[in-house]
């Protein structure tokens, strides 16, 4: 019997390609429900400022809220 003919070769061969599919068809279906999007909303253009950019608007953004107490942290 030839070992390429056989059934249960043939069934693991069909097993390792569903295992292999999953990830595959994942990564795949996120890349194309995501990158079109983002083109419409125009983020593929956008250039990326750097961390020291968005640490600089985020301490802005916190000395704004000095002083401030939960309540009025919750209204803004």
């Amino acid at each position: 019997m030839n070992v390429t003919q056989s059934l249960i070769t043939k069934y693991i061969l069909i097993m390792i390609a569903a295992v292999l599919i999953i990830p595959v068809s994942f990564f795949a279906g996120s890349w194309l429900i995501t990158v079109p999007f983002m083109h419409i909303q125009g983020l593929l253009n956008e250039e990326y400022k750097g961390k020291s950019y968005y640490e600089q608007i985020w301490n802005q953004e916190a000395k704004k809220l000095e002083g401030a107490n939960e309540k009025q942290l919750i209204k803004s």
